[in-house]
Formats: structure tokens, C-alpha cells, sequence
């Protein structure tokens, strides 16, 4: 039986911020994926660029389509919800279809995750900080969130915030083409 990790109280809390902040994720590129401290870190440590973001959300576009096409696609590309960051690159890169749409964009697997990852951090990190929940908790979990959200990350984020949600914008019109 494939259960899904539970996912921690706090988690649910920074996903509802990111979600409020407009963060249109396919399912398969869930939030928040890291798991471990040293996955935190290496959020935290991975350079956004809005070239990289560019090119991930192109690639998230392009994907939107191809799984309105294909219902086997987007089942295979929705369980990828519920693995671990490397088991996410490792599964994503067995299916040719979306191997084929990222080097279309010239943007790899693993930039595709890690982007995604960083970009989701540091804008649930950007409204907690313009939140009072801010400090609030110290466990694991929100550890790891400021670990891979680091100040660099959530003024980055406010840096080009206008830019993200154009991109945004064109993915949620993917997503209702999707839909219709």
C-alpha cells in the first residue's frame, strides 16, 4: 500500500501562505519537498536566477498542456508528489516526454526542482516574515524551511516579485487550458 507521508502541521501552514501568495504549482512539483536538513541546505544554497525561473516555469507551461493530452502523463508525473527531492529527479527523468520539454528549455532536471523548491521556500519564508508568525516555532520543520529560504532567497524573491507573477499568471492560463 503507497501511503503518502503525513505532512506536518506547519508544512500545511507555509503551503496556505505560499498558496495565498499565488504559487501555482503542478502537482507534481509539490511544496516544501525537502525532508531533511541537508535537502534544506541545499535548497537554501542553490542561486535563483529569473533566468532559471524562466526557463522552470516555461517548461511547467508546456507540461500543463502535454498532461491535458495525455491522462497516463499526468498520472505518472502526479506521483511524483510523493517522493523524496532525488527520487523526484531520478523518476522525472524516465519519462521521455518531460525529458524532451526541458531540454527544449535548455534547463535541467535537477534546476527544474531545485528552482521550484527555492522559489516556494523563499516566498513562504517572505510572508511569514511579513506575518506575526514569524519566530514563532522552532521545530524541525520550520528549521528546515528557514534553511532553505535564506535571506538572499526572500529578497530575491521581493526583488522580482512582479516578474514571478507574470510567470505565475501564464501557468494559472495553462492550467485552465488544462481545464476546459
Amino acid at each position: 500500500m503507497n501511503m503518502a507521508r503525513p505532512i506536518p502541521q506547519v508544512r500545511q501552514r507555509l503551503i496556505r501562505v505560499a498558496r495565498l501568495l499565488g504559487a501555482m504549482c503542478l502537482a507534481f512539483l509539490p511544496l516544501f519537498a525537502q525532508d531533511t536538513m541537508e535537502e534544506a541546505r541545499a535548497i537554501g544554497d542553490y542561486q535563483l536566477t529569473m533566468d532559471r525561473i524562466a526557463r522552470h516555469f516555461q517548461v511547467l507551461i508546456d507540461l500543463n498542456h502535454e498532461m491535458a493530452r495525455d491522462p497516463v502523463l499526468r498520472r505518472r508525473l502526479g506521483r511524483l508528489g510523493e517522493l523524496r527531492l532525488e527520487e523526484k529527479i531520478r523518476n522525472f527523468e524516465t519519462v521521455p516526454r518531460a525529458m524532451a520539454i526541458a531540454r527544449l528549455h535548455g534547463i535541467s532536471v535537477r534546476d527544474i526542482f531545485m528552482t521550484e523548491e527555492a522559489l516556494t521556500s523563499a516566498m513562504g519564508e517572505a510572508a511569514i516574515e511579513a506575518s506575526a508568525i514569524k519566530g514563532q516555532s522552532t521545530n524541525r520543520y520550520s528549521q528546515m524551511a528557514a534553511a532553505s529560504a535564506p535571506p538572499g532567497h526572500v529578497k530575491f524573491y521581493n526583488d522580482h516579485k512582479a516578474e514571478i507573477a507574470k510567470l505565475q499568471a501564464q501557468l494559472a492560463g495553462a492550467g485552465n487550458d488544462r481545464q476546459k
